[in-house]
C-alpha cells in the first residue's frame, strides 16, 4: 500500500495544517506540530522510486506550507529524529531498509521575513558543541517565549 501510494496523506494533513496557520490570527494559535511520516515509512519499503515520489510529494506540500507561513507572518522548525529515505543502499549496495544514524538538518524557516529578533548560534551544530537534536526542543521553547530547563541542551538561537 504505502510503496504504490508514497503520498500517504501529506496533501490532506498540509490542507488542515495551512488552514489552522491561516486561521492563527483569529484563534490566537501560536504553536503547531506536524509530523510528515513519508520519508521514514516509504524509506523501509526500499523502494527507490517510491521514496523519491514521497520526497517530491513532501517538496510541493514544503512550499505550501510556507506560503501559509508567509501570509501570517510565521516560522517553521524542520527537523528529523533519524535519517531513512536519505541511505537507500548499504556499503555493499543492498537495498537499506532501517534507520540510518547519520546526522539530521534542521532549519529554522521564516518566509518573507527580512530580519529576525534571534541569530543561529552555529550553522553546523554538533554533538561536540553541545548541541543536538535534542536541542530543538529548547530552540522551539524560546522562539515561543519560554526560557528551557536547565537539564535542556542548549537552543539553536540566540536572541539579540
Amino acid at each position: 500500500m504505502i510503496e504504490s501510494h508514497p503520498e500517504m496523506k501529506a496533501v490532506e494533513v498540509t490542507d488542515a495544517l495551512t488552514a489552522a496557520i491561516e486561521a492563527s490570527p483569529k484563534t490566537g494559535v501560536t504553536y503547531f506540530r506536524c509530523n510528515y511520516a513519508n520519508p521514514d515509512m516509504v524509506g523501509h519499503t526500499g523502494n527507490i522510486q517510491s521514496v523519491v515520489r514521497a520526497l517530491e510529494c513532501l517538496d510541493a506540500q514544503m512550499g505550501r506550507l510556507f506560503a501559509s507561513l508567509e501570509k501570517v507572518g510565521g516560522t517553521a522548525i524542520i527537523t528529523a529524529d533519524h535519517g531513512n529515505a536519505e541511505e537507500m543502499k548499504d556499503k555493499k549496495g543492498q537495498v537499506k531498509t532501517s534507520h540510518t544514524t547519520n546526522l539530521v538538518p534542521c532549519w529554522i524557516v521564516a518566509p518573507g521575513a527580512t530580519q529576525l529578533p534571534y541569530k543561529m548560534v552555529c550553522a553546523n551544530a554538533s554533538e561536540e558543541m553541545g548541541l543536538g537534536i535534542s536541542s530543538v526542543t529548547a530552540t522551539f521553547m524560546n522562539m515561543l517565549g519560554y526560557e528551557k530547563p536547565e537539564m535542556y541542551r542548549p537552543s539553536l538561537i540566540q536572541f539579540e
